[in-house]
């Protein structure tokens, strides 16, 4: 049984994509320019210290504490 030649090439849907993308883009930045074009600039986040590894253990093994106590309260 003989494969059915192309009928185009396989670029052909790759333009087809790229003029379709292209036109979506043109209207997104239409619809864009006319609510404004201006961008909100959101402020910065304070970066939290990072721990050493003797305050992570610290923590950890306070919690794991708690939780014991816990348990063991509540049985």
């Amino acid at each position: 049984m003989e494969r059915p030649t192309p009928t185009g090439s396989n670029n052909s849907t790759t333009v087809l994509h790229k003029d379709q993308e292209r036109q979506e883009l043109e209207q997104l930045l239409a619809d864009f320019r006319k609510r404004g074009g201006a961008i909100e600039v959101l402020g910065t986040t304070a970066i939290r210290p990072s721990l050493s590894r003797r305050q992570i253990n610290e923590a950890t093994a306070e919690a794991r504490n708690k939780r014991s106590e816990a348990n063991g309260a509540a049985a």
